[in-house]
């Protein structure tokens, strides 16, 4: 038998209601679809914000590392110091001590730190002089000039000498007796504590 009107509208109602309900969910599954899409998007775009922001200082630390742009200005001031290097070297007779790109100093094929005492000394001296002339102080302190031979302390008065009018250069050394004087170059002779004349060191 057929519904009465009254459950047959009560049944529609039911029916729409359901549908109604059915409407909502799917509605509220795509609202919480596109809010998961939104968070995902925003998600991606912070992870894409972070990654150019630590590609940027990537760079940054490339450029400023070891390689970069200090090594480019590093380079172009050490290729003048090391050309000032050769030309005491030259001038003196010695062997011609080098920078490299991470400061290590050479001479030759060898690290200064493997040199002997003789040729630190020497390397030093000429290092001293490009700083002094490079600087613009052009003055310069060289200590224990004894540690040459005799050679080597004719060759370094001549390199002084020949600096006499560049760099004002106080050079000191223990010696057995004072080294003539020359034209240009003064000798001061200390003993116990007094600075005495050639004739008196005598």
């Amino acid at each position: 038998a057929e519904p009465a009107p009254d459950d047959a509208a009560l049944a529609e109602a039911e029916a729409a209601a359901a549908a109604a309900k059915g409407r909502e969910a799917s509605i509220r599954q795509a609202i919480a679809w596109q809010a998961e899409r939104l968070a995902a998007d925003e998600k991606t775009r912070q992870a894409l914000d972070l990654h150019h922001d630590a590609m940027h200082w990537l760079a940054l630390a490339d450029a400023f590392g070891p390689s970069g742009i200090p090594a480019e200005i590093l380079r172009d001031a050490i290729a003048p110091f090391n050309a000032r290097l050769q030309a005491h070297a030259q001038r003196a007779g010695w062997p011609t001590p080098r920078l490299d790109d991470e400061m290590t100093i050479w001479i030759g094929p060898q690290p200064l730190a493997l040199a002997s005492e003789s040729e630190r000394w020497r390397a030093d001296a000429m290092l001293t002089a490009a700083l002094a002339e490079i600087s613009g102080l052009r003055v310069m302190v060289l200590d224990r000039l004894d540690v040459l031979d005799l050679k080597g302390r004719g060759q370094a008065l001549g390199w002084l000498y020949g600096l006499r009018d560049e760099i004002q250069t106080v050079a000191l050394a223990t010696l057995k007796a004072p080294p003539s004087e020359r034209q240009g170059l003064a000798v001061y002779w200390i003993e116990h504590g007094n600075v005495c004349s050639e004739a008196e060191a005598a």
